[in-house]
């Protein structure tokens, strides 16, 4: 099996699936955003598609910090140089950005569906608190190594392991800079463009 320090590079395809699932989720979050208010199944695929875009949106965020995975690597050392790999630098910043990409664009999508209803204030209010809880999501991945698969399955052991973790210094404030870093790039990106 392929890898780079240790990190099997078949976990880059599985987490590229996993924010393919996530604008899945996107799409049709939105199309039952958009659907008639009188339709009698809304409210609960708005709640199936609500659920599963939540537990799917923290893998856009977190492909931003698999870059971890090159921290201390270098094989051989010329001159205080790691030429050996210095190539992979670039594929692992082309895969943070297309976790910030597909980040800020699930989120400005679902936040300009909501201002589309009329629900412009909602629309602010989820943009806010939805970053936090995918920095969460982050955290809860790095950290504590749980995967949006284990929410099915673990869910109540994922919730005292994430009380854990923030209740920990470590847990804590990589939480506050996640939501900071996120929280800047998603205001970046709304203001740029």
């Amino acid at each position: 099996m392929l890898e780079i320090n240790g990190y099997e590079l078949v976990y880059v395809v599985f987490n590229l699936l996993l924010v393919g699932v996530s604008l899945i989720f996107t799409e049709a979050l939105i199309g039952v955003i958009s659907s008639p208010k009188k339709s009698r199944w809304r409210s609960f695929f708005l709640a199936v598609f609500s659920v599963g875009w939540l537990a799917f949106l923290p893998n856009t965020g977190y492909l931003i910090a698999e870059i971890r995975h090159l921290l201390d690597y270098c094989p051989s050392v010329e001159n205080d140089i790691c030429l050996e790999n210095a190539w992979m630098i670039a594929p692992f910043f082309l895969y943070a950005w297309i976790g910030y990409f597909a980040f800020t664009v699930i989120i400005r999508r679902v936040a300009n569906a909501l201002n589309e209803q009329g629900y412009r204030f909602l629309g602010l209010l989820m943009s806010g608190l939805i970053i936090p809880f995918t920095a969460l999501g982050i955290v809860v991945g790095l950290i504590g190594r749980w995967n949006t698969l284990d929410v099915v399955s673990k869910a109540p052991e994922i919730l005292s392991d994430t009380v854990r973790l923030l209740a920990t210094g470590d847990g804590l404030r990589a939480w506050l800079w996640f939501s900071a870093l996120l929280g800047f790039l998603y205001g970046a990106t709304t203001v740029l463009v």
